[in-house]
Protein backbone atom coordinates (compact mmCIF):
# COMPACT_ATOMS: atom_id res chain seq x y z
CA UNK A 1 0.00 0.00 0.00
CA UNK A 2 2.59 2.37 0.68
CA UNK A 3 4.36 1.86 -2.68
CA UNK A 4 1.13 2.77 -4.13
CA UNK A 5 0.81 5.78 -1.72
CA UNK A 6 4.12 6.98 -2.88
CA UNK A 7 4.25 5.57 -6.77
CA UNK A 8 0.87 7.46 -8.10
CA UNK A 9 1.98 10.70 -7.33
CA UNK A 10 5.54 10.03 -9.17
CA UNK A 11 3.89 8.80 -11.89
CA UNK A 12 1.29 11.71 -12.45
CA UNK A 13 4.28 14.08 -11.93
CA UNK A 14 6.44 12.28 -14.86
CA UNK A 15 3.36 12.02 -17.07
CA UNK A 16 2.54 15.94 -16.51
CA UNK A 17 6.20 16.84 -17.11
CA UNK A 18 6.68 14.67 -20.79
CA UNK A 19 2.84 16.04 -20.80
CA UNK A 20 3.69 19.76 -19.99
CA UNK A 21 6.47 19.35 -22.54
CA UNK A 22 4.75 18.03 -25.87
CA UNK A 23 2.36 20.94 -25.38
CA UNK A 24 4.81 23.34 -25.06
CA UNK A 25 6.39 21.63 -27.80
CA UNK A 26 3.40 21.74 -29.94
CA UNK A 27 3.04 25.23 -29.19
CA UNK A 28 5.82 26.41 -30.68
CA UNK A 29 5.67 24.36 -33.75
CA UNK A 30 2.71 25.84 -34.11
CA UNK A 31 3.40 29.34 -33.70
CA UNK A 32 6.75 28.86 -36.00
CA UNK A 33 3.98 27.78 -38.48
CA UNK A 34 2.13 30.83 -38.32
CA UNK A 35 5.10 33.23 -38.59
CA UNK A 36 5.83 31.49 -41.95
CA UNK A 37 2.47 32.52 -43.23
CA UNK A 38 3.32 35.76 -42.68
CA UNK A 39 6.12 36.41 -45.99
CA UNK A 40 3.30 33.77 -47.91
CA UNK A 41 0.99 36.91 -46.89
CA UNK A 42 3.21 39.59 -47.95
CA UNK A 43 3.85 38.30 -51.19
CA UNK A 44 0.20 37.54 -52.34
CA UNK A 45 -0.93 41.18 -51.31
CA UNK A 46 1.92 42.31 -53.45
CA UNK A 47 0.27 39.88 -56.14
CA UNK A 48 -2.97 41.60 -55.48
CA UNK A 49 -1.32 45.25 -56.55
CA UNK A 50 0.20 43.99 -59.30
CA UNK A 51 -3.33 42.33 -60.85
CA UNK A 52 -5.00 45.58 -59.50
CA UNK A 53 -2.47 47.75 -61.22
CA UNK A 54 -2.67 45.93 -64.14
CA UNK A 55 -6.76 45.75 -64.23
CA UNK A 56 -6.66 49.94 -63.79
CA UNK A 57 -4.70 50.35 -66.71
CA UNK A 58 -6.52 48.08 -69.14
CA UNK A 59 -9.91 49.85 -69.27
CA UNK A 60 -8.04 52.78 -70.09
CA UNK A 61 -6.04 51.22 -73.09
CA UNK A 62 -9.33 50.44 -74.53
CA UNK A 63 -10.74 53.91 -74.24
CA UNK A 64 -7.45 54.97 -75.71
CA UNK A 65 -5.11 56.20 -73.03
CA UNK A 66 -1.59 54.79 -72.45
CA UNK A 67 -1.65 54.85 -68.92
CA UNK A 68 -4.16 54.85 -66.06
CA UNK A 69 -3.06 58.10 -64.30
CA UNK A 70 -3.86 56.00 -61.27
CA UNK A 71 -0.39 54.37 -60.87
CA UNK A 72 3.02 54.54 -63.02
CA UNK A 73 5.52 52.50 -64.29
CA UNK A 74 7.73 52.62 -61.28
CA UNK A 75 5.09 51.11 -59.04
CA UNK A 76 4.66 48.09 -61.33
CA UNK A 77 8.67 47.61 -62.04
CA UNK A 78 8.87 48.00 -58.04
CA UNK A 79 6.30 45.46 -57.30
CA UNK A 80 7.55 42.65 -59.80
CA UNK A 81 11.23 43.44 -58.55
CA UNK A 82 9.48 42.77 -54.98
CA UNK A 83 7.67 39.40 -56.18
CA UNK A 84 10.67 38.23 -58.08
CA UNK A 85 13.27 38.92 -55.09
CA UNK A 86 11.05 36.89 -52.64
CA UNK A 87 10.05 34.02 -55.29
CA UNK A 88 12.78 31.79 -53.48
CA UNK A 89 11.74 32.71 -50.22
CA UNK A 90 8.24 31.51 -50.95
CA UNK A 91 8.49 28.58 -52.81
CA UNK A 92 11.09 26.96 -50.26
CA UNK A 93 8.66 27.80 -47.15
CA UNK A 94 6.19 25.63 -49.49
CA UNK A 95 8.54 22.93 -50.31
CA UNK A 96 9.77 22.52 -47.05
CA UNK A 97 6.21 21.35 -45.90
CA UNK A 98 6.42 23.09 -42.68
CA UNK A 99 2.69 23.75 -42.86
CA UNK A 100 2.28 20.16 -43.06
CA UNK A 101 0.81 18.32 -40.22
CA UNK A 102 -1.58 15.68 -40.20
CA UNK A 103 -4.52 18.32 -40.23
CA UNK A 104 -2.95 20.88 -42.85
CA UNK A 105 -1.61 18.43 -45.29
CA UNK A 106 -4.45 18.72 -48.18
CA UNK A 107 -4.74 22.24 -47.35
CA UNK A 108 -0.79 23.23 -47.80
CA UNK A 109 -0.41 21.06 -50.91
CA UNK A 110 -3.76 23.34 -51.94
CA UNK A 111 -1.88 26.14 -51.72
CA UNK A 112 1.49 25.61 -52.99
CA UNK A 113 -0.73 24.21 -55.98
CA UNK A 114 -2.27 27.70 -56.13
CA UNK A 115 0.76 29.99 -55.60
CA UNK A 116 2.68 28.20 -58.23
CA UNK A 117 -0.19 28.77 -60.67
CA UNK A 118 -0.59 32.78 -59.95
CA UNK A 119 3.18 32.87 -59.91
CA UNK A 120 2.83 31.17 -63.62
CA UNK A 121 -0.28 33.33 -64.53
CA UNK A 122 1.82 36.54 -63.63
CA UNK A 123 5.05 36.01 -64.98
CA UNK A 124 4.15 33.92 -67.90
CA UNK A 125 0.85 35.75 -69.34
CA UNK A 126 -0.36 38.78 -67.56
CA UNK A 127 2.65 40.85 -67.51
CA UNK A 128 3.72 40.25 -71.36
CA UNK A 129 0.32 40.33 -72.58
CA UNK A 130 0.65 43.76 -71.07
CA UNK A 131 3.28 44.61 -71.63
CA UNK A 132 2.60 43.47 -75.40
CA UNK A 133 -0.94 45.59 -75.07
CA UNK A 134 1.02 48.90 -73.75
CA UNK A 135 3.27 48.56 -77.07
CA UNK A 136 0.36 48.12 -79.27
CA UNK A 137 -1.29 50.94 -77.99
CA UNK A 138 1.60 53.13 -78.13
CA UNK A 139 2.11 52.22 -81.96
CA UNK A 140 -1.84 53.05 -82.27
CA UNK A 141 -2.56 49.57 -83.37
CA UNK A 142 -5.75 46.76 -82.92
CA UNK A 143 -5.73 45.60 -79.85
CA UNK A 144 -9.29 43.96 -79.10
CA UNK A 145 -8.67 40.44 -78.54
CA UNK A 146 -4.91 40.78 -76.09
CA UNK A 147 -7.33 43.21 -74.11
CA UNK A 148 -10.57 40.62 -73.56
CA UNK A 149 -7.69 38.19 -73.51
CA UNK A 150 -6.18 40.21 -70.61
CA UNK A 151 -9.53 41.22 -68.73
CA UNK A 152 -10.36 37.51 -68.62
CA UNK A 153 -7.13 36.77 -67.13
CA UNK A 154 -7.46 39.13 -64.30
CA UNK A 155 -10.51 38.18 -63.64
CA UNK A 156 -8.77 34.44 -63.22
CA UNK A 157 -6.29 35.88 -61.25
CA UNK A 158 -8.27 37.48 -58.60
CA UNK A 159 -10.53 34.28 -57.84
CA UNK A 160 -7.15 32.77 -57.23
CA UNK A 161 -6.01 34.73 -55.27
CA UNK A 162 -9.10 34.66 -53.34
CA UNK A 163 -8.59 30.68 -52.99
CA UNK A 164 -5.01 31.39 -51.46
CA UNK A 165 -6.81 33.84 -48.55
CA UNK A 166 -9.05 31.01 -47.74
CA UNK A 167 -6.09 28.39 -47.85
CA UNK A 168 -4.16 30.50 -45.62
CA UNK A 169 -7.40 31.06 -43.14
CA UNK A 170 -7.90 27.64 -42.77
CA UNK A 171 -4.25 27.17 -41.70
CA UNK A 172 -4.31 29.29 -39.35
CA UNK A 173 -7.31 28.42 -37.51
CA UNK A 174 -5.78 25.00 -37.52
CA UNK A 175 -2.71 26.25 -36.61
CA UNK A 176 -4.39 28.40 -33.10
Amino acid sequence: MDVLQWGIPIIVAILTFFGGRFYERRKLEQENRMKLLEPIEEWIEKCSRIISIIGSELPTFAEGHHESGIYNRSEILETVKYLEESRDKIFGILNSKALHTFSTKKISIRLSKLILQLERDIKINLLPKHSYLAYQKSKGEAHGKELFESLTLVKQIKSNIVEIHSCISQLKTRFN
